[in-house]
């Protein structure tokens, strides 16, 4: 219970954060690596998927208690992205956005509507606190924005 405690304060503290500090002094925060890829394994070999599945359920465990705070799908990315650096994983944010009349992964009952939607790539493995990030295009998929942008997400 208590790195859930502590997932949940990074959680309220990325969405203080986001929604009361200028875009420019976000800017890093959201786009640049938490750590240097050099200081990371990157071979999906040596990558602990099991830590990046309890990672990842820890996150969206905690984002399940907002109270008053957004917990959308780019604060539990933020979030997650931060934790997987911290043991060691590297992993990329990736943004999109759903097909048009396939709802949202974030907001399910809004058929017909388009919506943003960021999840994190660990190697070649798509991981989403939400269920799965297969129904959204993917328009900018690396953080640093030096990706490819006809990727998509499959």
């Amino acid at each position: 219970m208590g790195e859930i405690a502590s997932i949940w304060m990074e959680l309220a503290l990325t969405d203080l954060r986001l929604k009361f500090l200028p875009y420019r002094l976000n800017r890093r925060f959201i786009f640049d690596d938490p750590a240097s890829s050099a200081e990371l394994q990157t071979e999906r070999g040596n990558l602990d998927l099991a830590e990046v599945e309890r990672l990842k359920t820890l996150v969206a465990k905690a984002a399940g208690f907002p109270i008053f705070f957004t917990m959308t799908c780019l604060r539990r990315s933020l979030v997650l992205r931060s934790r997987l650096a911290k043991a060691g994983i590297p992993s990329r944010l990736v943004l999109g956005a759903t097909k048009k009349g396939s709802g949202s992964i974030c907001r399910p009952s809004s058929e017909g509507r388009s919506f943003g939607h960021a999840w994190l790539k660990v190697g070649d493995i798509d991981v989403d606190t939400y269920t799965s990030s297969r129904s959204a295009s993917v328009f900018l998929p690396n953080a640093s924005g030096t990706g490819n942008s006809s990727d998509t997400a499959r």
